[in-house]
């Protein structure tokens, strides 16, 4: 699996493991880890079917990907982590907190649910298809339109432009089977297992993972604070990096 260390700190300063979004890789991370203030190892995971890590067959599902996190820590040599994931990185990030607390020093779980709901599985279904079918462009107004503000598209045609080259460049299959993997997970059951520092940020703006969901999961997590993010959609890392990494720095300031 690919990692790429971001920030360099001291050995003994808190490591940050951060978990991108579905069709994205590690460069989501960039301009949110330049705005970090604490010091801390940051790295930054391309998962499983994602970016340049191997793109195996399927089944895949968020236990899995939970174990690819802990492999990662195994692979670091370090114990426990900062675990930050925005959207299916977000649903992966609370996965692996629910299943292994223990690894987990902090977590922060950006524009992402526990689960997506009812009818959630058809309609994955139907968008990874369609990848297969269409080829991944057929699906790129729709994701741009989710991913950012009219406005920030707008202002920042370069960023949308990058980051949909990244969506584009992805395989058709493994985003089919991390399509099903998101419509069938459900972490509600294991996440209050976790009692460690929690942050939980989502877009006002954000439809594809609203504000209802991110207070869903603030039930879950009593010692987890709640951040809306004013005017931002879906991508808050790329979008608003500020924020997202003063939700980053506010966990290591609490570790």
């Amino acid at each position: 699996m690919a990692v790429r260390r971001l920030k360099h700190a001291a050995d003994t300063a808190p490591t940050v493991v951060l978990i991108h979004a579905l069709a994205m890789d590690s460069q989501m991370w960039t301009d949110t880890v330049r705005a970090l203030q604490t010091q801390a190892n940051v790295y930054a995971v391309d998962c499983r079917g994602h970016g340049q890590s191997d793109k195996p067959v399927g089944p895949y599902d968020i236990a899995r990907f939970s174990e690819d996190m802990c492999s990662v820590l195994d692979h670091l040599k370090v114990d426990r982590a900062v675990v930050v994931g925005c959207s299916m990185g977000g649903t992966i990030a609370l996965g692996m907190a629910g299943r292994y607390p223990e690894r987990v020093a902090g977590l922060v779980a950006i524009d992402t649910t526990a689960r997506y709901g009812d009818g959630a599985l058809s309609k994955w279904s139907d968008r990874g298809e369609q990848a297969l079918r269409d080829g991944m462009a057929s699906l790129a107004d729709f994701q741009c339109e989710r991913w950012f503000s009219a406005q920030y598209r707008q202002l920042h045609p370069q960023v949308v432009s990058r980051a949909l080259d990244v969506f584009l460049a992805n395989d058709t299959m493994a985003y089919h089977q991390a399509c099903l993997m998101l419509g069938k997970a459900d972490e509600r059951r294991l996440l209050p297992r976790y009692k460690g520092p929690a942050r939980i940020v989502v877009g006002e703006d954000d439809y594809a993972t609203p504000i209802s969901m991110a207070m869903d999961i603030q039930r879950l997590l009593p010692n987890s604070v709640l951040q809306v993010i004013p005017e931002a959609r879906h991508y808050t890392p790329i979008e608003t990096p500020g924020s997202v990494a003063a939700n980053i720095d506010s966990i290591l300031a609490s570790l």
